[in-house]
């Protein structure tokens, strides 16, 4: 201000030391977006499954397991992509199937040839006489 009041005519917000801010209860602690108040029971419990989702995103990318990579669904073709995470997904279903029917001694009702294990070559190399 280029010309402020005197001091016994200014306002009071102009003369007073401190300010004070009342806000209804109802304000105080707002949650946003959260279903549950952080750090509750309720908040525990939901937060405790993401556990197992960010484990198996873990055993997806792991290249003794699914070796789901970022290269293998790069590109524009969405098919491709979701047909790449989906066989990826269900190899890892399938290996979470017959990790769980060896664990508990063969409960398990499904059809033999999904519970035999894989020996297929994970790597393959083309000499000159299959390349002709």
């Amino acid at each position: 201000m280029d010309n402020p009041p005197e001091t016994a005519t200014a306002p009071t917000c102009c003369t007073q030391q401190t300010v004070t801010v009342k806000v209804g209860s109802e304000q105080l602690n707002r949650k946003h977006l959260q279903e549950h108040y952080w750090g509750s029971q309720a908040w525990e419990a939901s937060y405790r499954r993401r556990t197992y989702v960010e484990g198996f995103f873990g055993t997806m990318k792991d290249a003794a397991t699914e070796n789901i990579s970022r290269a293998g669904s790069r590109g524009d073709r969405l098919g491709l992509r979701l047909l790449y995470i989906g066989l990826g997904m269900a190899c890892s279903n399938l290996r979470l199937l017959r990790k769980w029917h060896d664990e508990h001694g063969g409960q398990l009702d499904v059809d033999p040839v999904l519970l035999e294990p894989d020996e297929y070559p994970t790597e393959f190399t083309l000499t000159e006489a299959d390349a002709a």
